[in-house]
């Protein structure tokens, strides 16, 4: 199976102006699926960037949803310690695959063509009417679940459902963002958005948010900037104990995320590795990606014994 036509667009989506919606129509006429990398998410409160991440997450998704009909990846970017060839290589590991680069940064747009072979699109992202209407936001109830998803398995989806049936919407966020290519965390954080978005597509279309974090520690201070990343919530649900002492000293409700299936990411790494049988194991549309991306393959080579030549 051949991997989605993407397009990313790189923008920080504190207005949006004629020629860059056109560019998102053209993006969603030309492919299978729209990536958004809002950068500069960490920013807000200040005359050039005055909405937090989160906050231009929730004016912009009710409406590019209603403008595209090609499944839509709104990823919240930091990016204001990177130069623009850093950006480039972080966006190659940290979103789905994709082979078209929209953005107003010329500089970006030379360094993605060269480091990651894709073809590029300079766009005006300042000139003209702002065409969002900043119009008062629905009072919606949303629940945080934080998950590393190596891979996302049949008891993530549980948990996943069991919280729709709560909330109005879930964010799904997927930690340890940073750490791939090990037996425990084999998955870079673009693969993993790109095996769980489509399950959440099928199952809470319209209902979800997807975004990916770094942390490898839990701090305070993590807990407080993901309420400036992401859209507001009121509950973090969570098996970490330190994460449930976190939310709860910050002011948000918690609860824990059990399901009745009996499936860990142990059990689901195992088998790819030994070549077994994922039945009863995955969503469809996770063992599908985890095939087109060779995960049986890597898992099997990391476990492989290493070979040193004597010199």
């Amino acid at each position: 199976m051949s991997s989605p036509r993407r397009t990313l667009v790189v923008w920080d989506g504190q207005s949006l102006r004629q020629e860059l919606l056109e560019a998102l129509l053209q993006a969603d006429r030309r492919g299978d699926e729209v990536i958004v990398a809002l950068i500069k998410a960490e920013e807000g409160f200040s005359c050039t960037q005055p909405a937090t991440g989160g906050r231009r997450i929730e004016r912009l998704s009710g409406f590019l949803r209603s403008r595209l009909r090609s499944p839509l990846y709104l990823l919240p970017t930091k990016s204001g310690q990177l130069s623009m060839a850093q950006l480039a290589l972080r966006l190659r590991y940290d979103a789905p695959v994709f082979a078209h680069l929209v953005t107003s940064e010329q500089t970006l747009a030379r360094a993605a063509a060269s480091l990651l072979g894709c073809t590029t699109q300079i766009v005006e992202s300042d000139t003209g009417p702002d065409l969002l209407v900043d119009a008062p936001s629905p009072s919606l109830r949303r629940g945080l679940f934080v998950t590393r998803a190596q891979p996302f398995h049949l008891g993530h989806a549980a948990c996943v459902q069991k919280i729709a049936e709560e909330m109005d919407e879930i964010i799904v966020l997927v930690a340890l963002s940073e750490t791939s290519h090990s037996l425990q965390n084999p998955a870079t954080a673009g693969e993993r958005l790109e095996m769980i978005h489509p399950y959440l597509q099928r199952i809470v279309p319209g209902r979800f948010h997807l975004a990916a974090a770094p942390y490898q520690l839990h701090t305070a201070c993590n807990i407080s900037e993901l309420q400036l990343l992401l859209p507001s919530f009121e509950r973090v649900y969570s098996n970490s104990r330190s994460v449930q002492v976190l939310a709860v000293s910050a002011g948000l409700r918690c609860s824990s995320v059990q399901s009745n299936v009996g499936v860990s990411g142990t059990q689901v790494r195992l088998a790819l590795q030994c070549g077994d049988d994922l039945e009863g194991l995955l969503p469809p549309e996770v063992e599908a990606v985890l095939g087109r991306l060779g995960m049986r393959e890597r898992l099997q080579r990391l476990a492989s014994e290493e070979v040193r030549e004597e010199n």
